[in-house]
């Protein structure tokens, strides 16, 4: 899908349902304890959210990470084989 057509997707679709989750978390937050992990958990994606919401406001943004994770599978998988074959010749 073009980025022109995936960033009109992402405003008629995405945006208002990211609003109204950005509006609930700050609702909620006013009836939490500042010092109960649930409210440490919406105060840490509030203080994210610019970074949590970019790809809605660009049609090239990928919404998820997959593609680097993807590639750094390999680079993990190596590390692990090769530690365990060290450990297999160990003396």
């Amino acid at each position: 899908m073009p980025a022109e057509q995936r960033l009109a997707e992402r405003q008629l679709k995405t945006k208002p349902l990211l609003k109204s989750l950005e509006s609930w978390l700050r609702e909620k937050m006013k009836t939490l304890s500042r010092h109960s992990e649930l409210a440490k958990a919406f105060a840490y994606v509030l203080n994210q959210w610019p970074a949590l919401t970019y790809y809605a406001d660009d049609g090239w943004a990928e919404a998820d990470n997959n593609l680097a994770e993807n590639a750094l599978r390999m680079v993990s998988l190596g590390r692990k084989n090769s530690y365990d074959l060290c450990q297999k010749f160990r003396p």
